[in-house]
């Protein structure tokens, strides 16, 4: 070996060495994704049981602005009007959207930009019947219509009182079609829309809606006395 081969044989172990000590970069765990248009059911931190459905549609519209729908639906119903109605969360978002790791974020993503509805549900259909998925994912809880549905909710006195309540699906007794469709029952709507909650929620969005008028006047005004001075500044 020459004298070449000595420091070209050091240096290589050198480098050898220096890969060895640096710091070996831990995998990115990424976060687990739900199944597509398969119930789960899970527990929330506290303890209480809920179905999480995650509904892809394979031919929606690029103009509908999202493919998949998100419920998550707490498992104890509560007794209106007759009727065993559940509180849920429902979201619209893409399969391409951004999936963002760090915990911190993750509400930015459409996926956790929840919705907060009650519903009728027959929990056996939902977890066994696609038909009953398609018309439950695809029909009741469609964007606009359940937007729709909550912005009547937030009116005291709108023409088919609803609440945060949207329907349920069923199979219409007016219809000699055994096809799923989305049903709204009205006894059930009007005891939602004049409870407690639904009174309180109205209020606070009224005063929600009177903060942002005046703090729009506080702005114009703002901006007319600037124009004002201005104007007086240019005639002195």
């Amino acid at each position: 070996m020459g004298l070449f081969d000595k420091f070209l044989h050091k240096d290589t172990k050198n480098t050898e060495d220096r890969e060895a000590t640096k710091p070996v970069a831990k995998p990115t765990s990424m976060p687990q994704m739900p199944a597509l248009n398969r119930v789960q059911q899970m527990k929330g931190q506290n303890g209480r049981l809920y179905y999480q459905l995650d509904y892809f549609d394979k031919d929606a519209s690029f103009k509908q602005m999202y493919d998949t729908t998100r419920i998550i639906v707490d498992a104890v119903p509560t007794m209106i009007a007759g009727h065993q109605i559940y509180s849920a969360k429902v979201s619209w978002y893409g399969q391409n959207d951004a999936v963002y790791l760090d915990p911190q974020y993750a509400d930015m993503g459409r996926r956790n930009q929840f919705t907060d509805i009650k519903l009728g549900l027959d929990v056996n259909k939902f977890f066994s019947d696609p038909a009953y998925q398609d018309a439950l994912m695809l029909q009741l809880l469609e964007k606009s219509r359940v937007e729709r549905y909550i912005g009547e909710g937030l009116k005291d006195t709108p023409k088919q009182p609803c609440g945060d309540y949207i329907g349920h699906v069923g199979v219409s007794s007016k219809s000699n079609s055994n096809e799923y469709r989305k049903i709204f029952s009205e006894a059930v709507g009007r005891e939602v829309h004049y409870s407690h909650e639904m009174v309180t929620k109205r209020e606070i969005h009224k005063q929600y809606q009177e903060q942002q008028k005046q703090a729009m006047m506080a702005r114009k005004q703002a901006e007319i006395e600037r124009l004002q001075k201005e104007i007086d500044d240019l005639s002195k």
